[in-house]
């Protein structure tokens, strides 16, 4: 994780758990004070109601937030310590098990997937300016009928 996401995910936590203890509070003050906040709610649908807010509404508020901050404050399972071109397999490969799982043949970095009529392939393409510092790639999808393709494919045979 890097430093601007670790210092967000940390300023998240900290206003999370501020305002959880806030509404904490303000339960705690509503309970020991027997008190109930009372409003007059308006609608352009209906009549004015009255709406009763007791001490339950901010602690139950109060204990959603604190969930939030202690989920915001675990950490993400992170990637193993890897060099580009390690990331850069890692990623191949995931791709490529995904692929292979639903069914997708392999020839290189192209996947192919007929069901009759309708078929289906797709594309890594790595980037030509890749360097020790940066990965890129394009994923090509595409959709085709197999009619068309054997046609293409026929007319291209020299006979």
């Amino acid at each position: 994780m890097n430093y601007h996401s670790s210092r967000l995910q940390r300023q998240g936590f900290i206003i999370l758990m501020i305002c959880s203890a806030i509404m904490l509070g303000i339960g705690i003050y509503m309970f020991v004070a027997d008190f109930n906040s009372t409003s007059i709610v308006t609608s352009w649908r209906s009549n004015p109601s009255e709406q009763t807010i007791s001490w339950q509404t901010p602690v139950f508020g109060a204990i959603v937030m604190l969930i939030l901050s202690i989920l915001i404050k675990i950490d993400k399972p992170k990637l193993p310590k890897m060099d580009i071109q390690g990331k850069r397999t890692f990623v191949f490969e995931k791709i490529t098990d995904y692929l292979k799982e639903n069914d997708f043949k392999k020839r290189g970095f192209h996947f192919f997937k007929s069901n009759g009529s309708i078929g289906y392939c797709v594309n890594i393409q790595n980037d030509k300016w890749n360097d020790a510092n940066q990965i890129r790639f394009t994923l090509n999808v595409g959709i085709f009928t197999e009619a068309f393709w054997l046609n293409v494919r026929i007319s291209r045979i020299p006979g």
